[in-house]
């Protein structure tokens, strides 16, 4: 249910396909809030942008328990100033919640800070 909040308080992400000939990728700014992005095939990967002087935390839900009985959420540090990093594939049985969708937030703001979800 928590993550069904979030859901709608945040900013979905289109995502983009990848294809042969090649793509141009287009950032969008991050939502205050999180952002979300349909993750139905698992096939995805995102892409962030951080022009600010400062890094910051990209913080990836995961809502299910693994077979240990944990949920392992990802943390993506991002460099400050001119960092780049792209993460992904998102196994849709650990990161999906209940809707098909990958669930975003940010932990140090997110001036400076875009992103973009590519799917293959």
């Amino acid at each position: 249910l928590e993550f069904r909040r979030v859901l709608f308080r945040s900013s979905q992400i289109t995502k983009q396909s990848l294809v042969p000939e090649g793509i141009t990728v287009t950032f969008e700014a991050c939502d205050v809030n999180g952002n979300f992005f349909l993750n139905d095939k698992g096939t995805c990967e995102i892409r962030v942008k951080n022009t600010d002087g400062t890094q910051k935390t990209v913080h990836i839900a995961s809502p299910k328990e693994c077979n240990q009985g944990y949920t392992h959420p990802l943390d993506i540090v991002v460099p400050a100033t001119n960092g780049e990093k792209s993460a992904g594939i998102y196994d849709v049985s650990r990161f999906n919640d209940t809707d098909n969708y990958v669930q975003i937030t940010y932990t140090e703001g997110i001036t400076g800070l875009t992103i973009a979800v590519v799917e293959y």
